[in-house]
């Protein structure tokens, strides 16, 4: 039996410990160190925050809203204060400065909401006592121009009150009578007040045979020149151009031609 050699003894002894020291690292897997956060994003952001923060109070310190309490402003550095301010402007505002302003720009933010709430519901009141107020308006007049023991003149005025009225102040009833009064009445002052009351935002095809009598042949100039302002609104009605066309050509009164020639115009225009 052969002896081993000390030589090979050594090499197999060193072998060994290069499998043991050297191979493990090899075959494990890399450890991965967390990556810590960067100072630099953090002081990013918080500068931006700042910065964010100050056009934000700028813009409500300029406001002027009655009926709530302004911010009080940030008091402004010192020339000392603000070389110190520029020499760390490194250091970022606290997080309980952060947390002062925000809450002042909250306290701004919910005084506005509650004044313009009260001036929402202030309109909206307005809106309704105006309504119904037009409503009784309304009511008055109608009652007025059907009642038969009111005078021409008394129905023309309410009738001529009801021409800015909301689109229910017109109907048959009411425009019956008061072309009854604008072509029949003695009083001529009435049959005026009636024929610009028709001059309005409202119309109807009741009024136009009554309107063209009145320009034609009514005695008053008066009359028919607001009976020719009043068929303006008439376009598309048949023999309302002819009569206006006629009126402007050959009515006794220059005036009364001058309208008649000026709605025709409008109506031409279109």
């Amino acid at each position: 039996m052969v002896a081993p050699s000390p030589r090979s003894g050594l090499a197999l002894w060193l072998a060994c410990l290069i499998t043991a020291v050297v191979v493990p690292p090899l075959i494990a897997p890399p450890v991965v160190t967390p990556e810590q956060p960067s100072a630099t994003i953090d002081e990013r952001a918080v500068s931006e925050l700042s910065r964010r923060l100050d056009q934000l109070e700028h813009q409500i310190e300029s406001v002027q809203l009655k009926a709530y309490e302004a911010p009080e402003p940030r008091p402004l550095r010192g020339d000392a204060q603000q070389l110190a301010f520029d020499v760390d402007a490194s250091q970022p505002d606290t997080l309980d400065g952060f947390f002062d302003r925000l809450a002042r720009l909250e306290k701004f933010e919910n005084q506005r909401q509650e004044v313009l709430s009260q001036k929402a519901l202030e309109q909206s009141q307005r809106e309704a006592v105006e309504l119904m107020a037009q409503v009784y308006r309304r009511k008055q007049a109608h009652a007025t121009i059907l009642d038969p023991n009111a005078g021409d003149l008394e129905k023309a005025h309410a009738w001529r009150g009801l021409r800015e009225g909301d689109d229910l102040a017109w109907n048959d009833d009411v425009i019956l009578e008061m072309t009854r009064v604008g072509a029949e009445s003695e009083n001529d002052c009435a049959r005026e007040v009636v024929w610009i009351g028709a001059d309005g935002r409202h119309t109807s095809p009741l009024m136009v045979e009554p309107l063209m009598r009145a320009l034609n042949s009514d005695p008053i100039a008066n009359v028919r020149e607001e009976a020719a302002d009043a068929l303006g609104h008439y376009r598309d009605y048949p023999g309302v151009l002819a009569a206006l066309r006629a009126a402007g050509d050959s009515d006794a009164s220059p005036s009364v031609r001058k309208e008649a020639l000026k709605a025709l115009r409008r109506l031409l225009d279109g």
